[in-house]
């Protein structure tokens, strides 16, 4: 939604604000003296604007309330405070506002880190809360409702028909395949299961009447942040009003797998809708404050920004009339990444090199462009902060004959082609000619609408579900854990994307990959304790390479992590055990020696099964452990049947818990009760110990 209009070639009519000029206030060194505040020239002419107030990062509750109450003795209304981020939007009506309450809060002990309007506009209609009627007195959901009967739909998707289009084909599904979207699908339906994850859509708003979406909907983490950027959870306030962007993005990220229209890239993931755009399709800092840190209260797991802040194509922080923008969404952003959300944004389509930015002559959007603009300090929000995912857009090989081949994946060179840079794009996603989800559209007979869009608006959600399916994999991983895995896993994929020729960097680490997601870097059992006892369970010792065991000894070997079952062999002797609800699996055996009388090679092997028993998974671990079967007095490294090392009386956890131990018909059998010489002994312990290391592979195709 690059702006709803710029990331996405959709062709949508965009009505711009008449500007004016924009207020603002910074300090320099942001130090307690007067002398260090920087003034912005005054607007033109008084009227209801909206302004932030970021205080210092250090600043406490009580000076966010001082500056509150500045701000409202001058005449200001409060629209939302934010104690997270130090900060505070208000809306005002004189024309030298921030210099105003710069002065205020200076004198009431509190010196301002940055002040400024949000936009170049003036604010009407439902947002002016100096208007005493019209649509200002409507609440916002009430408007959106309004809307939505205005043009026939219900709240209810229950007289929604649908249209059969279940298969992922090239022609319509091709973003899904090149991700590996497809193959992921039966591995998280039929062999590891996914914890829940929430992606947040921040955008022109949700149908979730649409019968692809309202199977993962979450009505109750939705809301709308349009209209001051003050959130409303009422029914339905989430739903679009202006156009189909969100709807679209969202299909793509988590379409169900429910036999019609199309598959999301994360089928299984849940959907919550932060409405994000107004009508015009602008998204104000105060828009996009509120959706971050709804998405970060609300604990979602990772968003998708189709989209850049406006009304700047590029905010310079040094600017004045910027700075208080540009720190409110910075601020934002390091918030929601301090608490776990993966922020993943569209590159935008200005054909722009985003490492490299010179000049700017499209924005302000919602007044006149400034012409020459000097945008080399530039960042587009929120795509250039640290910790969020910028994703490019590609094309497939050939889009005029679809047996060409899908690879390698290219950069659109139409003029709305992909933003690029080397050092700026995280990772790559198909962002061309994307076919998902559109809203119902009662003209239509209440039909399930799809249609086709073009943009790194189209590419990002591509990269949301892929984070998506990272999360539930790895929930207990950081937002910057998550890139990290992200980036590696898109870099195996990396060959898949043609080298640009024009120098125009675009592919990041290489092709976002859900295939990889599923499959590989899996969280794997971890082995915790590998012991034995030669007195009856009496003492434990670790059990090391090279240690010497005889006569009668017990074993146990204790697997944790994600483990969901444990082999353990040696010889001719083995056992099993089962994870219970995740828990660890202690595995026991007895292993007999009395009847060795010469010393033997032996060997322990372990091999566990992890939480995913798909055939290409790599979480399934095999460890060996070798010793010396040795002749009877000779257990430990004292030479004389003691047994070395105190250990501990007892499993260290209490109880072992999902133990097996092996049968005493099978410890007739082990090695120590053959009493062949050392050379036989040898050859048939290393036999058995890799029929024992294979059993792991043939139990992995068999299930």
């Amino acid at each position: 939604m690059q702006s709803l209009r710029r990331a996405a070639a959709c062709g949508m009519s965009i009505m711009l604000a008449i500007g004016l000029g924009l207020a603002g206030v910074v300090s320099g060194a942001q130090a307690d003296d007067a002398a260090s505040t920087v003034v912005s020239p005054s607007a033109q002419e008084d009227g209801t604007r909206n302004y932030v107030l970021n205080l210092p990062e250090q600043s406490t509750a009580g000076q966010l309330d001082t500056v509150v109450s500045a701000s409202e003795q001058l005449g200001a209304k409060t629209l939302m405070r934010y104690p997270q981020l130090h900060a505070v939007f208000v809306q005002a009506q004189a024309k030298d506002f921030a210099q105003q309450v710069a002065d205020a809060s200076r004198k009431a002990g509190v010196a301002l880190d940055s002040v400024g309007g949000t936009r170049t506009s003036l604010v009407k209609g439902q947002e002016d809360l100096f208007a005493a009627s019209g649509d200002a007195a409507k609440p916002a959901a009430t408007q959106a409702r309004a809307a939505a009967a205005a043009a026939g739909r219900s709240s209810s998707d229950a007289d929604v028909s649908v249209v059969s289009d279940p298969d992922v084909t090239e022609d319509k599904a091709w973003g899904v395949i090149a991700t590996g979207a497809d193959k992921a699908l039966p591995v998280i339906e039929n062999h590891v299961k996914l914890a829940k994850t929430v992606v947040g859509i921040l955008d022109s708003g949700v149908d979730d009447t649409h019968p692809d979406i309202a199977p993962n909907f979450d009505a109750a983490d939705s809301a709308n942040c349009n209209v001051n950027g003050i959130p409303d959870n009422s029914f339905g306030a989430w739903r679009p009003t202006s156009n189909a962007h969100g709807t679209h993005t969202a299909g793509t990220v988590a379409a169900a797998h429910n036999g019609i229209g199309v598959d999301g890239v994360d089928p299984q993931a849940t959907i919550a809708a932060v409405k994000t755009g107004n009508d015009d399709g602008l998204l104000y800092p105060e828009y996009v404050t509120c959706a971050m840190v709804w998405s970060a209260d609300h604990h979602f797991d990772v968003t998708n920004n189709s989209y850049s802040v406006d009304p700047w194509l590029y905010w310079v922080p040094s600017d004045p009339t910027q700075t208080a923008g540009y720190e409110i969404i910075r601020r934002a952003v390091a918030y929601a990444t301090s608490q776990g959300v993966v922020t993943v944004v569209a590159a935008g389509n200005n054909n722009s090199d985003l490492d490299n930015p010179t000049t700017d002559s499209q924005s302000p959007y919602d007044g006149t462009p400034i012409q020459n603009r000097d945008v080399r300090d530039g960042v587009e929000l929120p795509g250039m902060l640290p910790g969020t995912v910028v994703v490019s857009s590609s094309r497939k090989a050939s889009v005029t004959n679809p047996g060409a081949g899908m690879f390698p994946l290219t950069r659109p060179d139409d003029p709305y082609g992909s933003n690029y840079g080397k050092k700026t794009i995280t990772v790559n996603a198909p962002g061309d000619r994307i076919y998902s989800t559109t809203p119902v559209h009662p003209v239509d007979g209440n039909k399930a609408s799809y249609d086709t869009f073009s943009g790194t608006s189209m590419a990002t959600p591509h990269a949301a579900g892929v984070v998506a399916l990272i999360r539930g994999i790895h929930p207990d991983y950081t937002a910057e854990q998550t890139v990290a895995l992200l980036k590696k896993q898109a870099g195996y994929d990396y060959d898949r994307i043609a080298p640009p020729t024009d120098g125009a960097e675009f592919r990041g680490s290489g092709l976002a990959n859900a295939y990889a997601a599923v499959t590989k870097d899996q969280p794997q059992p971890a082995v915790e304790h590998v012991e034995y006892s030669a007195d009856g369970g009496a003492t434990w010792t670790p059990l090391a390479d090279g240690a010497r065991l005889s006569g009668t000894v017990k074993v146990r070997v204790t697997v944790g992590g994600s483990v969901s079952a444990v082999t353990v062999s040696s010889g001719d002797v083995q056992a099993h055990g089962v994870s219970a609800d995740g828990k660890p699996v202690t595995v026991a055996m007895t292993l007999d020696y009395s009847k060795v009388k010469q010393d033997a090679a032996g060997t322990l092997s372990i091999a566990a099964e992890g939480l995913n028993s798909a055939p290409d998974a790599d979480d399934d671990i095999a460890k060996t452990i070798g010793f010396t079967a040795a002749a009877k007095g000779e257990s430990g490294s004292d030479g004389n049947g003691a047994q070395s090392g105190s250990g501990d009386a007892g499993h260290p956890n209490g109880a072992p818990s999902g133990s097996a131990t092996a049968s005493d018909a099978g410890k007739a059998r082990g090695l120590a009760s053959s009493g062949s010489d050392a050379g036989v002994v040898v050859v048939a312990g290393v036999l058995l110990a890799l029929v024992g290391a294979g059993a792991l592979l043939a139990r992995r195709f068999a299930r």
